[in-house]
């Protein structure tokens, strides 16, 4: 389950408090989604929204990295000349690092989508093979599941206004309806009655528990207490366990098929490109912690002193991305494209 610890000052205001949590809520986002993608062994490729609308060749995810990679260094320059403004807007903050995560995991997706074309493209390669159930788009719905929940529990009842539970709310529902329509299609897909039955019944569990949970801050809604509030937070609980079985279920060996074959050498070949991309997640993970710590004290040198420090070190890491995909592109160039298998 995911844990964040949220401070304050006691000199804290609305603004602050949400770059606080929006710094928080990423770094979180972005340190489970390496994990997934960048720090396994799981050679799959991945299955995301983010890459409908791009072609399945190494190329296509290539091009689309380099302009990530411009993207991200627009983001970073317009999140240092708000920091360094006399007049700090804090909410203009919030939005700019919601930005960096989504790009940062956009740039995880196709980097590791990129890592398995590059792999399939040698001849000691064996395919990933096709489960009922993809573990990595199960896996970001629970996460994005967790990050909803530590919102709504560490948020000052003060600081959870009408659109900010709407908002939950939302996101409650969007991350669960991807969790149940995946087990949903696993449970159509599965041929032991039992196995469908048990996925059946997940997907009424986590259904019920998130019910139970949209009541509470609906009552929160109209009445905000701190009671209310402790109780939309102690029923948090029993949806995350039922979501977390849902998923420790529906991720078994099974249902997910199997990952690829790769030598070692292709091996060695991948943890070059994936390591670069964690080089620069882990560099945006920093900056959102020192983000954080200017936002309870703006004067803070120490917090300042990380802000370029951080922006160098993306900067370093994309120019290094792009000259290792630059080196993969003529290494393979000769043998043909490689489609996604």
């Amino acid at each position: 389950m995911v844990c964040l610890c949220f401070e304050d000052s006691g000199m804290s205001t609305p603004q602050t408090r949400e770059v606080a949590m929006t710094s928080d809520c990423c770094q979180l986002k972005m340190q489970g989604v390496a994990e997934m993608l960048l720090l396994t062994s799981d050679v799959r490729p991945v299955k995301s929204d983010n890459l409908v609308m791009f072609g399945s060749s190494f190329s296509d995810c290539r091009d689309v990295i380099l302009a990530q990679t411009e993207g991200l260094h627009a983001i970073l320059s317009s999140l240092t000349r708000q920091l360094y403004d006399v007049t700090t807007r804090w909410q203009d903050i919030s939005k700019l690092i919601q930005d960096m995560c989504l790009v940062v995991v956009q740039l995880m997706e196709c980097c590791s989508h990129s890592a398995y074309l590059l792999a399939s493209s040698q001849e000691e390669f064996e395919p990933a093979q096709k489960g009922i159930v993809d573990k990595y788009e199960i896996a970001c719905a629970k996460l994005d599941l967790e990050i909803t929940c530590v919102k709504l529990r560490t948020a000052q009842v003060e600081d959870l206004t009408p659109q900010v539970l709407i908002d939950n709310c939302t996101d409650i529902s969007k991350h669960l309806t991807k969790l149940t329509e995946c087990c949903r299609v696993a449970s159509e897909m599965a041929t032991d009655p039992f196995t469908q039955d048990q996925f059946k019944l997940c997907i009424k569990s986590a259904t019920a528990c998130a019910g139970v949970l949209v009541a509470s801050i609906k009552a929160f809604k109209q009445r905000p207490s701190e009671s209310l509030h402790y109780r939309c937070s102690f029923f948090c609980d029993p949806l995350l366990a039922s979501v977390n079985a849902l998923v420790k279920f529906s991720t078994e060996l099974e249902f997910t098929g199997l990952p690829a074959m790769i030598s070692q050498g292709v091996k060695e070949v991948q943890e070059v490109v994936l390591g670069t991309c964690m080089n620069i997640t882990s560099s945006c993970i920093q900056l959102c912690k020192a983000i954080k710590q200017l936002a309870y004290d703006n004067t803070n040198e120490v917090s300042r002193s990380k802000i370029p420090a951080c922006m160098e070190s993306v900067s370093r890491a994309c120019q290094q991305l792009t000259t290792v995909l630059i080196q993969c592109h003529v290494h393979k160039n000769g043998k043909g494209e490689t489609k996604g298998r």
